[in-house]
Parts: C-alpha cells; structure tokens; sequence
C-alpha cells in the first residue's frame, strides 16, 4: 500500500491536483517542526491578506490513510480552499505512519506540532491563539486526539476540530460497522490491515488516543 502511495507522490500527480480549483492560489512554504518521536514536515498555506492585517488565524490539518498511507499531497486542495476561504494560515502536516510508527507515535507526534504551532505564531505569520485542528479519516481521528490531549495536559486551546469521517471507536470491530451504502469504499479487510498495523495490540484499542470517546484510562 506505501508502495503504491508512493506513485501517487509521484510530481505529475502532485501536479495535477496543484492544478485543481484554480481560482484558489497556491501560496505555500514548508517548516520542518521537531517533536518527541520525529521532525515533522509540514506544508503552509498562506492566504492573501493585507500588510498591516492582524496575523491570521491558524487551522492545523491532518491528511487521511489509515494511519498507514502518507498521501499529505492530496490534501492540497483543501487547504487551499481553506486558506482562501477562511482566511487562515493552512499547517498540512506529513505525521509517521504505521506499521513503521504505530500506536502511540502518531498522535503523540500530532499534539506536539499543535504545541508548536500554537507556541510560535508570531515567527511564522499566524496567531498560535486562533487555533483549530481537523483531518480526513485517520486525520481526523488524529485531530480528536490532540484535542483530547490538550484538555488533559492543559495544553493550547482549541477552538473548533474539524473532523471528516473520522474512525473514532477501533474497539468495535469493522464488520460490526454497518454500511449505508451497498458497496463502502472501505471493506473490513482494509481495515483489519490499517488498524492492525495502527494498534497490534487490541487491548490498546480502547485507549482514548486511538479511540477519543472513550472514558479516560487514568486519572486526569
């Protein structure tokens, strides 16, 4: 599956989805954000604004994939709609993925770049105070669990979480997971790979960083 992920990383493609939705602009740069598992190459989307404006607020995406698949580039457009749109700056990051980095590293990774990104704004063109986290799938399951961790830790303040379809209870099992449609996108063996290979461990399934409805494990 990385293997092929790594066709869709390939410059056409990438090419091709820079070229969609034109009338959105992309005007980007890259950060390498360090953190406790690993630096973290992140994506910046910067919207149109004037000089004198006050710093932006700042919205924090995590891309999908089964917390396996490292497709950051096909969040692009997205987070130029966003930038446009909302008037934020954009931090897309490119998070470890599993079974390379599984459960804990990716979300302990993710709330250390929104720790970062909140604590320094003011070096980088955004206000770390106007914050809000999101993601696609996986991403989106990520974004819940920085959240979960900083109401725990006391950590940045989150205005909003934007989540898309986000895998939020690993404890039930896919099959028992019942479809509206006939024929998912996502069948039950694609998700006994992507969590297998997330979280090996079942019994760590119901922690409240793979899984962020569930009760706290310990005290807060």
């Amino acid at each position: 599956m990385q293997r092929l992920n790594a066709l869709l990383s390939d410059r056409h493609v990438a090419s091709s989805l820079h070229k969609r939705y034109p009338e959105y602009p992309r005007n980007t740069h890259e950060l390498t954000i360090p953190t406790s598992v690993a630096p973290a190459r992140a994506v910046v989307y910067v919207p149109d604004r004037p000089a004198d404006a006050p710093l932006p607020p700042v919205h924090v995406n995590f891309h999908g994939g089964g917390f396996v698949l490292p497709p950051v580039e096909l969040d692009d457009p997205l987070c130029r709609f966003l930038a446009a749109e909302a008037g934020a700056v954009v931090v897309n990051v490119d998070y470890v993925v599993a079974p390379q980095h599984p459960f804990p590293a990716p979300p302990h990774q993710a709330y250390d770049v929104v720790e970062w990104v909140a604590a320094h704004g003011g070096e980088h063109g955004w206000d770390g105070g106007l914050l809000t986290v999101g993601g696609q799938s996986a991403g989106g399951a990520l974004a819940a669990a920085v959240a979960r961790q900083a109401l725990e830790k006391g950590g940045p303040s989150i205005a909003l979480q934007i989540l898309h379809y986000p895998p939020l209870d690993l404890v039930t099992h896919a099959r028992d997971k019942r479809s509206v449609i006939a024929k998912p996108l996502l069948r039950p063996w694609m998700a006994d790979i992507f969590d297998t290979s997330y979280v090996p461990d079942p019994t760590l399934r119901s922690d409240p960083l793979v899984s962020p409805p569930m009760p706290p494990t310990r005290p807060t």
